[in-house]
């Protein structure tokens, strides 16, 4: 039986980006394969900023690694290009 699908590109969206939409986005990458079209941004988000230090070592322990994560602001993407937003 074939594994959970997302259809076409998904974008999951948090307040900064640097915790619940990164760890989203890893997670979905991790069950759905790195074909994955998974992606993360804030709608407050400080671009640049690094994944949270607590996020890092949550995800670890997952064997997940985020810490070259960046945050992004939603509002730098082209929201139409997205199948679904989460």
């Amino acid at each position: 039986m074939p594994g959970p699908r997302l259809a076409g590109r998904t974008l999951f969206v948090c307040a900064g980006n640097t915790c619940r939409s990164p760890m989203a986005e890893a997670l979905a990458r991790q069950l759905l394969g790195n074909g994955a079209q998974v992606e993360s941004a804030g709608i407050s988000a400080l671009a640049g900023a690094p994944a949270a230090p607590h996020a890092v070592t949550v995800m670890r322990e997952r064997n997940l690694d985020i810490s070259a994560h960046r945050a992004r602001p939603v509002a730098s993407l082209t929201l139409a290009e997205f199948d679904a937003i989460v």
